[in-house]
């Protein structure tokens, strides 16, 4: 494959950067069909479609992250992606949610603040990597967890348009 370079960068206007929301489905292997338009964006699920559910996200709380893994030796990247979610108000029902979370297997849609969405368990299952729970102590502090999510992807990002994205978001 040959790798070419075709453009260049320029520098745009300034944004705000973070995590608005996740919208959390199961992962359902081979069978979800994607539809890739131009600029590796995904137009259309097709196939054995799921739904997305919403969870919400108080400013700056949730990160995201698409880091690339490169062995120059075997001539091979893949990139590991990451995802901190903090959900709050801890009650018995949430706690079970949270037990489902870590047991399965996701794909996790991303909105961004710039209203971009992206797809997080493009070419594999997004998993629970890491879980911290509390009540607190002071009156100000966590009632509730801090959920990561870890998958290992081919692609760095991939975006999703809002209208495919918003048919399956519940």
């Amino acid at each position: 494959m040959a790798c070419l370079l075709t453009t260049g960068y320029t520098l745009g206007c300034r944004s705000q950067a973070g995590v608005q929301q996740v919208f959390i489905g199961p992962w359902n292997g081979s069978s979800l069909g994607m539809t890739i338009g131009t600029g590796s964006t995904i137009t259309a699920f097709t196939g054995s479609t799921v739904s997305f559910y919403t969870f919400q996200q108080t400013t700056e709380t949730a990160n995201f992250t698409s880091a690339a893994e490169i062995n120059n030796e075997n001539n091979a990247i893949q990139y590991a992606q990451t995802l901190e979610i903090t959900v709050t108000n801890m009650t018995p029902a949430l706690v079970n949610q949270i037990k489902v979370l870590g047991q399965g297997a996701w794909r996790i849609i991303i909105l961004d603040k710039q209203g971009n969405y992206w797809l997080m368990g493009y070419s594999g299952p997004v998993q629970v990597s890491a879980l911290a729970s509390g009540l607190g102590k002071a009156g100000t502090d966590l009632n509730g967890s801090t959920i990561t999510f870890t998958s290992k992807e081919t692609q760095t990002l991939v975006g999703v348009d809002s209208a495919a994205a918003l048919a399956y978001i519940i």
